[in-house]
């Protein structure tokens, strides 16, 4: 292979065969989702904020269980992924469970040709950003559809965590993998899927890219987007070695012989950028009130759209297999479709560990 787009071709190939495999994995849980389980971590519905109402966009949505969690939580949602069984599987979930969602099938850099419309949120998570060449390309195209006032959210696996060897026996941290982004991409053997590495597969091998933290937020910030926050957390959400699992799906650094701490290292990370300006459809408000003397009360700028009403102010035309509709129109033509990663799609190796989130 000689150049991105090959190399592309071939993780597309490969997720295409991991759908099925993930969506009857324990990894993923299907059942419990079914009876109403969500895959969003309380940490960042925290961060995001109420969501009702909102337009939300997913990037790399895998087979949209995440998607469809954001629209138990209220959000009018689409999902976007380039693998074209995980846009079947979410439209066909989304149908199943009487969820309001829909799916476009997409390259993430040829977005901008395949959807309209700007959204209240772009949100993407967990093992997504290992599978990206062209970093300034995703924030190009993440920009691009974030509506005034609106805001970008990214939780992801810290690149630091992503530099140690994931094949070691003992409990050492041994570097090994590049931390800046490199021209080519990573080569591994791939073993099954992260979600079931018993399960057969054609595709035999993944590539992946690394990309320092530095370089995400010079991304974001390069294609005008202001970064709100960026948090760094000492855990991880699937096994890497030397970590252990202390609470729940959390994998950290082990403790001593006392259960002392033995060190920090940041594992996870996530951030929040805003556009600035007016929201579509919001002028901003002014005070009618003048104190005694005359002057006017100084003028208060309305902020970002946060109910149903704002969020429905401009019209997002979709195109899925051919057909354009209104993402106002309610419903949609075909029911909660949504494609992208899932929230915890991350392989659990290195960037194997970092490959299945999308």
């Amino acid at each position: 292979m000689t150049g991105p787009g090959e190399f592309l071709s071939s993780n597309r190939a490969l997720w295409n065969e991991w759908v099925d495999i993930n969506a009857r994995s324990a990894f993923y849980g299907l059942e419990e989702f079914r009876r109403g389980g969500t895959r969003l971590r309380p940490y960042e519905l925290e961060e995001v904020g109420a969501v009702e109402g909102k337009s939300l966009l997913h990037l790399q949505c895998h087979f949209g269980m995440d998607t469809l969690s954001w629209a138990r939580e209220g959000a009018r949602v689409i999902g976007v992924d380039f693998s074209e069984r995980g846009i079947v599987v979410a439209r066909r979930l989304a149908e199943e469970l009487a969820l309001e969602a829909s799916f476009v099938h997409s390259n993430l850099y040829d977005l901008r040709s395949n959807l309209d419309g700007k959204f209240d949120v772009v949100y993407t998570s967990r093992g997504v950003l290992n599978w990206l060449p062209d970093l300034n390309g995703w924030a190009d195209v993440v920009a691009h559809f974030v509506r005034p006032g609106g805001i970008f959210y990214i939780t992801e696996v810290h690149p630091f965590a992503l530099v140690f060897d994931d094949e070691v026996e003992e409990p050492v941290l041994r570097l090994r993998y590049p931390y800046w982004t490199t021209e080519k991409p990573i080569k591994f053997d791939n073993v099954g899927s992260y979600a079931d590495r018993s399960a057969p597969v054609i595709v035999p091998f993944e590539y992946d890219w690394s990309h320092g933290l530095g370089e995400v937020v010079t991304a974001i910030s390069s294609a005008g987007l202001t970064v709100e926050f960026l948090h760094e957390f000492d855990f991880t959400e699937w096994p890497m070695p030397p970590l252990v699992e202390r609470e729940g799906d959390e994998w950290r650094m082990p403790r001593g012989r006392f259960g002392e701490p033995q060190g920090e290292l940041p594992l996870f990370f996530s951030l929040r950028a805003r556009k600035r300006g007016q929201p579509e459809g919001r002028t901003p408000s002014r005070s009618r009130t003048r104190s005694r003397r005359g002057s006017a009360a100084s003028s208060r700028t309305a902020g970002p759209a946060t109910t149903a009403a704002s969020a429905n102010v401009s019209a997002h035309h979709h195109h899925l297999a051919g057909q354009t509709w209104n993402h106002n129109s309610h419903p949609p033509p075909t029911t909660a479709t949504r494609h992208g990663r899932p929230v915890r799609s991350c392989s659990c190796r290195r960037r194997k560990a970092s490959a299945g989130a999308k």
